[in-house]
């Protein structure tokens, strides 16, 4: 028997086909030698709203400014807080907040839709209409347990504005996005009208808690963060403060494998994703938008319960 031999093609010689597949709107950004080397799909400039990826971006917003000596990882939030203060916040730090660490609520911001009245920051973190969620606070017994929290990067947004003395997304301009060349993106809540022309998709929502979930930002931008935190690990030239950057990539902690994180074997993981991607209509089990999302990550969390009743080993990776 005779093996046929296969020409070898490059990464992105697969893009235009993984990009053009389905209905929805999609980028791809290709990183190669700390550079991006290769975008794909949507034009240049088209914005994505980064829902949860958000997070290292903003991360690293409040890391930058601990570099410059203008906030401390390890002092009491309640102590560099000046409009609002934590309850329960007592031996809470930044570390705890960026870490998952810090007991708090809230897990996960559905955001507000186009016209749908929309709470100022201040409103989210006390849980005051036109607010949807909880108040934001923390559970002493939970403290240094690992607790996802997308409350806990409000108060990190909350942090960064006072310590900073200007809004989150400015700080956020100033400190990482315009150093790092992302041009393209921004946390302005809500977006600016004279940018919805550039939005990926019409669905999109509003994020008082911009730090969680707000940022609005395209794969080559997305990629360029990723390089410049490589570039930190790696001992090159980076435009971020590698103290920062390294305080980034330091575990924090364990992570557990049931609660916000589930155990996926990766068969399983693939599961979920060809029954989202095989069929990309309203009525597929991704459906679309935010709601979608949250169905296909309902429908991963069911098929990762059943597989554990069998096996209750995995990596751990995120829901």
């Amino acid at each position: 028997m005779t093996a046929r031999s296969h020409p070898v093609r490059p990464p992105e010689a697969g893009l235009s086909r993984l990009v053009t597949r389905g209905s929805g709107a999609c980028g791809v950004a290709v990183i190669r030698g700390g550079e991006v080397a290769v975008t794909d799909g949507t034009p240049p400039g088209v914005l994505f709203q980064a829902g949860s990826t958000s997070k290292p971006v903003a991360a690293m917003v409040a890391l930058e400014l601990a570099a410059r000596g203008q906030a401390d990882l390890d002092a009491n939030v309640n102590e560099m807080l000046t409009s609002w203060r934590l309850p329960g916040g007592d031996g809470i730090t930044l570390r705890h907040l960026l870490g998952h660490t810090a007991g708090t609520g809230v897990p996960f911001l559905p955001g507000y839709r186009p016209g749908a009245p929309a709470p100022t920051l201040l409103q989210s973190l006390a849980g005051s209409p036109p607010a949807t969620t909880a108040p934001v606070r923390a559970d002493p017994e939970l403290k240094d347990q690992f607790r996802y929290s997308g409350g806990g990067y409000a108060v990190v947004q909350q942090l960064v504005t006072d310590c900073a003395g200007q809004p989150f997304a400015q700080a956020a301009k100033e400190l990482v996005l315009e150093p790092i060349g992302m041009t393209d993106s921004t946390f302005e809540q809500p977006l600016p009208a004279w940018l919805h022309a550039s939005v990926a998709r019409p669905d999109w929502n509003t994020y008082p808690e911009a730090a969680a979930a707000g940022l609005w930002t395209t794969p080559a931008d997305l990629a360029r963060f990723v390089c410049a935190l490589q570039a930190c690990r790696a001992g090159r030239p980076s435009s971020l403060r590698c103290a920062g950057a390294g305080e980034m990539l330091t575990r924090a902690g364990p992570l557990p494998a049931r609660g916000e994180w589930r155990a996926l074997p990766p068969a399983v993981t693939r599961a979920a994703l060809r029954a989202c991607s095989s069929n990309s209509s309203a009525s597929s089990p991704c459906g679309s938008g935010s709601s979608g999302i949250r169905s296909a990550r309902t429908r991963a969390s069911r098929i990762g319960s059943a597989h554990r009743s069998r096996r209750s080993s995995g990596p751990a990776v995120a829901a």
